[in-house]
C-alpha cells in the first residue's frame, strides 16, 4: 500500500492497481490479474462515465452499481478502480436474476447469449465460483469468476460456418 501511495503522490491522477486488492494468494496469477486490471482501467472509467451520462440524460439522479463476477454488486467508483471484477459478470447477473424470479436458491441456470450459452449452478442463491480463478487468454489469474460451462451459441456457430 505504501508503494501505491508514493506513486499516486508522485504522479497525480495516475491509476494504481494493487495486487493485494485484486487477487488472492499465488504470485504469478495474482500479478497477472493486477496487470489485467491496470490494462482495463481506461475502459472501466469510460464505461462508468457512459452510464452516468446516460442516467443524467434521462434525468435520473441515483447511484450507479455494476454486477461483479461473483454475483454481488459494486459501486461505480469501485468498478472504475477494479474493472477486472466485471469480467464474466453477465452470466452471474443472469443467475442472480433467475434466483430472484424463481425463488430458487439451488439450481442449474442456462444463460443464452449471442456468442455463448453458459451453464452454471446457483448455490444458496449465488453463482458457484471457480476455485482456481479465471484463465484469460491462456494466462491464469486468481480473481473470482463463476464456474460456468460455456457452449457455442447457435448464432456463433452460424457465423463461424460462413
Amino acid at each position: 500500500m505504501a508503494a501505491g501511495a508514493i506513486v499516486a503522490d508522485e504522479i497525480p491522477g495516475v491509476a494504481v492497481s494493487l495486487s493485494h486488492r485484486i487477487g488472492r494468494t499465488g504470485l504469478l496469477a495474482r500479478e497477472s490479474a493486477t496487470v489485467l486490471n491496470a490494462a482495463l482501467h481506461r475502459l472501466g472509467a469510460d464505461t462508468v462515465a457512459a452510464f452516468r451520462a446516460a442516467f443524467a440524460g434521462l434525468g435520473l439522479k441515483c447511484p450507479v452499481y455494476l454486477t461483479q463476477n461473483d454475483g454481488t454488486l459494486m459501486a461505480a467508483e469501485f468498478a472504475e478502480r477494479h474493472p477486472v471484477f466485471t469480467i464474466s459478470s453477465a452470466p452471474t447477473s443472469s443467475m442472480r436474476v433467475a434466483a430472484f424470479l424463481t425463488g430458487l436458491k439451488d439450481a442449474a441456470v442456462i444463460d443464452v447469449g449471442g456468442t455463448t450459452t453458459d451453464v452454471g449452478m446457483l448455490v444458496a442463491g449465488f453463482p458457484r465460483n471457480r476455485s482456481e480463478g479465471a484463465e484469460i487468454g491462456g494466462i491464469p489469474t486468481n480473481f473470482r469468476v463463476p464456474d460456468v460451462y460455456p457452449l457455442a451459441s447457435a448464432a456463433a456457430a452460424l457465423c463461424a460456418s460462413r
